[in-house]
């Protein structure tokens, strides 16, 4: 990590690798991020959260380190084991999860983090991350990436990348209180639906 070292200092890349991440969403996003933040800045105690399962739609999408999987594993058990693999000093803990209200395991792994990323790709879970983490003082990222079409065209293609810092609130609040929503939901009710 010597370039990035010379780039941001010794002391911020200490901080940056001892800091405990969650990673909510092991798909496209989650699991690019969760490699290059291992590789990249040498992080060690990364806790992965995914219910889903690999599926033969999704190897072509995913990090190369979920290439290897069998169709139907976890993703966040394939992660965790390249990880170990390619990274001894890596400590990545999986939780074959879905991120859903009153889900105590994933809140319990989740207030054990500094940082929290969520990469999901459905709405509920994006809020339920957010208001996890704002309730319990954690910094998180809610990221996004997409290609949709315009309801009704089929020649225009927009596709798009979001992403939101959310820090020290006063009281909790989900991702939609900061601007953010799938499919234009305006409301949390309507989110939920």
């Amino acid at each position: 990590w010597s370039r990035t070292q010379s780039a941001i200092g010794e002391d911020v890349l200490g901080r940056i690798q001892s800091t405990r991440v969650a990673i909510v969403g092991c798909g496209r996003l989650g699991s690019r991020l969760a490699e290059d933040l291992v590789f990249g800045f040498g992080l060690k105690d990364i806790i992965l959260l995914d219910g889903d399962r690999l599926e033969h739609s999704n190897k072509g999408e995913v990090s190369t380190l979920l290439v290897n999987g069998d169709v139907g594993e976890h993703k966040v058990d394939v992660l965790a084991r390249s990880l170990q693999q390619e990274a001894p000093w890596a400590r990545p803990e999986p939780r074959s999860i879905m991120l859903t209200p009153g889900e105590s395991e994933a809140i319990d792994a989740i207030r054990t983090a500094d940082l929290l990323f969520c990469a999901t790709d459905t709405l509920p879970s994006r809020l339920v991350a957010g208001w996890i983490a704002t309730s319990m003082g954690i910094p998180h990222f809610d990221l996004g990436v997409g290609a949709l079409r315009e309801r009704g065209r089929r020649d225009d293609l927009v596709i798009g990348a979001d992403c939101r810092l959310v820090v020290g609130t006063d009281e909790p609040r989900c991702v939609l209180c900061f601007g953010g929503g799938l499919g234009g939901a305006a409301t949390l009710q309507e989110a939920l639906q």
